[in-house]
């Protein structure tokens, strides 16, 4: 495959809908990291949070912070390519040697956020319905969880990359190699499936609590 860009590929890295959107990309790191400094606050302060969740709070703080600075890191190299580059059409791609260990860093933030929405609706579950969560069992249930989502998180992007040769060249190391792309669709899709359980599954835990309440 060849190295050198192809007319299509360059014309998408001089449009504005690509630049636009690495601007929109940095400008959301920035909130990202704003929104942490407060959200550590707020978990530190606040008593209302078991162990438990405090620890998965912060562990998904982490997976947020690693996402955003993974690829603002990649929108910053795309949008100087983007920029000062495009003279040279050889040297706008980028490798999937190249890539592959970043592309793991980027599949660790994004798994470990969505992981880590599962692991605190599963410790929600055991807060809700265990009739003594003291602060040992909150300890450990935390701990295990927190175990368990890292070692997912950190088991995706080489499950993804498995026996893939990273002979291919792509635009940006936030892309899969074309060889893997049979995987990564498998693997948005279950994204999105996770995504929409934890979301159902937090409105009836939600519910179920507010309906306790009130009896």
């Amino acid at each position: 495959m060849s190295s050198c860009a192809s007319p299509d590929t360059i014309i998408r890295l001089e449009s504005f809908n690509l630049i636009f959107s690495q601007f929109v990309d940095l400008l959301a790191s920035f909130i990202t990291f704003f929104a942490t400094f407060f959200a550590v606050r707020v978990v530190f302060t606040q008593s209302i949070f078991k162990l438990s969740t405090k620890i998965l709070l912060f562990q998904n703080l982490f997976y947020a912070n690693l996402h955003q600075i993974s690829y603002g890191i990649e929108a910053i190299g795309l949008l100087y390519r983007s920029f000062f580059m495009m003279d040279q059409p050889c040297n706008l791609l980028q490798s999937d040697a190249h890539c592959a260990p970043y592309l793991e860093v980027l599949m660790i933030g994004v798994s470990g956020m969505i992981y880590g929405q599962t692991g605190l609706l599963i410790e929600r579950a055991f807060a809700t319905f265990s009739t003594h969560y003291e602060l040992k069992k909150s300890l450990i249930i935390g701990t295990t969880i927190s175990f368990i989502v890292f070692c997912c998180s950190i088991s995706t992007g080489r499950l993804l990359l498995w026996d893939d040769p990273l002979n291919g060249y792509v635009t940006g190391c936030f892309s899969f190699p074309k060889n893997s792309s049979s995987r990564s669709n498998w693997y948005l899709i279950v994204c999105t499936v996770l995504t929409l359980f934890n979301l159902i599954i937090s409105i009836w835990i939600m519910q179920y609590n507010k309906r306790c309440e009130y009896e």
